[in-house]
């Protein structure tokens, strides 16, 4: 890979870590480099920049919360004739056979573990 290319690319991955490396191969196909796919995972890899599976954020952040009490608190005393004529919906969807949309961004090798405290559904860190 050329080094002006390789220096293309990990500005890219930079600027946008979900870019996946068939799109970083379209993108050099532009600028006229032919380059395999696998070639520009390893010359990421090379230079520090490895495909990790994203942070999860948690389902309800405070606002959402706070949202969610507030409107409990208004409509506690309202009468039953009333929710009865509310049509509820549920938005979850729900995949039966694992995750169909597994996503990936690239990441830089940290060396040192945060000094937060990490979320409650983490069991490991990743470098």
């Amino acid at each position: 890979m050329i080094a002006r290319s390789r220096h293309r690319k990990l500005n890219e991955v930079k600027k946008i870590p979900r870019v996946s490396a068939k799109d970083l191969q379209k993108s050099l196909e532009h600028a006229n480099i032919s380059v395999d796919e696998s070639m520009i995972r390893k010359t990421l890899n090379k230079n520090g920049v490895h495909g990790r599976a994203p942070r999860k954020n948690p389902l309800l952040s405070k606002k959402p919360i706070a949202a969610r009490l507030k409107f409990a608190k208004v409509h506690l005393n309202v009468l039953q004739r009333y929710w009865q004529n509310i049509l509820w919906s549920d938005e979850t969807t729900v995949e039966l056979f694992g995750r169909n949309t597994q996503h990936y961004v690239w990441r830089t090798n940290r060396h040192s573990t945060p000094t937060s405290k990490p979320h409650p559904n983490c069991k490991v860190w990743s470098s």
